[in-house]
């Protein structure tokens, strides 16, 4: 048996926040992450309901693993650019506040590098890069359905340094990738690890599945995570299903068991 830190995604229980603690407490997790747009906006906090939040985490002895903040648009696309970046950095300084490290975004489409706005991505990336220097707080991008390659190439021109990766082995395999090349590729930016898993259906098509009933080869991906000394948060989710918080309970127990020797 492996002591991983192990968290879940409070939206993924379909129920209040307080409710998702205590629930999350009750299956054994050590950290849950919560949604930074509609759970823990930083507009609804003040000093006061931050030191109350905290304290209702130690009653359940659970931590934020991260928080999480998905832009509606393209984080590039031009029409309210300024906003949204300045709401990204106001969740990655409430992340900081509640004494986590990571806030987990997405960036859509990574564009051609020959393609103007891959350099205002870059640029943006490196600003938001300087602001989770100062707050100490790494930005984690969801993979999506970008490639591995294209995801490596916009790292190596995030010189800053607090840019890093949500692994998703299910985003990368429901994207026709292999996830444990994707890992081989981009392990050294792994700030925070998304635990699901998806297969091929009888027609072909690919989706998410419970943990251990899928594709993805855990076993061989907990060894690569030991070898790389990953030390963070395993944060189940299941973002589909009529028994999620079942297969999010279930899945606390796979991955308690999943071997890596």
């Amino acid at each position: 048996m492996h002591d991983r830190k192990i968290a879940v995604v409070a939206k993924n229980l379909s129920q209040s926040l307080i409710d998702s603690l205590r629930f999350a407490a009750e299956i054994g997790a050590r950290g849950i992450q919560c949604d930074a747009r509609s759970e823990l906006r930083p507009k609804d906090f003040s000093n006061t309901g931050r030191r109350q939040f905290s304290r209702q985490l130690e009653n359940h002895r659970l931590r934020i693993s991260a928080l999480e903040f998905l832009p509606s648009q393209t984080i590039y696309e031009p029409e309210r650019l300024d906003a949204r970046i300045d709401a990204i950095a106001a969740a990655m300084r409430l992340t900081h506040d509640f004494k986590s490290k990571i806030l987990v975004t997405r960036i859509g489409r990574i564009p051609a590098e020959d393609n103007p706005q891959f350099q205002t991505l870059v640029d943006l990336l490196n600003d938001l890069s300087r602001t989770g220097n100062h707050v100490g707080c790494s930005l984690a991008i969801l993979p999506s359905r970008n490639e591995p390659q294209q995801l490596f190439k916009l790292f190596e021109r995030t010189e800053e340094g607090a840019i890093g990766l949500c692994y998703d082995p299910a985003a990368f395999f429901l994207a026709g990738n292999d996830p444990v090349e994707a890992f081989k590729l981009l392990h050294r930016r792994i700030v925070v690890l998304k635990v699901r898993d998806a297969l091929n259906d009888v027609d072909g098509e690919r989706e998410e599945v419970p943990l251990g009933r899928g594709e993805i080869a855990w076993d061989e991906i907990a060894v690569l995570l030991d070898q790389a000394e990953y030390s963070g948060w395993w944060t189940v989710c299941r973002t589909q299903g009529n028994d999620r918080k079942g297969d999010i309970a279930r899945a606390i127990r796979y991955v308690t068991g999943i071997s890596s020797e």
